[in-house]
């Protein structure tokens, strides 16, 4: 890499509650953490601009899990 980003040095904001967090697909990485997750959520074309902090996308994906909920926002 030609910059001087540090391996785990924060590159994204998150869209929900403004966190600064790492997202290794943009870091020039093969994959990020949120790869690990489940694949539940509907990502593309939620209310939220942008990828979501670890934090928060998890939270997420537990409330919509327990609920049965396929959307970000809580809607059925």
């Amino acid at each position: 890499m030609g910059d001087n980003m540090t391996k785990n040095e924060p590159n994204r904001t998150c869209g929900r509650c403004g966190a600064k967090f790492r997202c290794g697909v943009e870091a020039g990485d093969t994959i990020c953490w949120c790869f690990e997750l489940p694949h539940v959520l509907p990502v593309n074309g939620t209310q939220y601009n942008g990828c979501l902090c670890p934090e928060c996308l998890r939270e997420l994906i537990a409330a919509q899990t327990r609920s049965g909920d396929r959307s970000l926002d809580g809607n059925k």
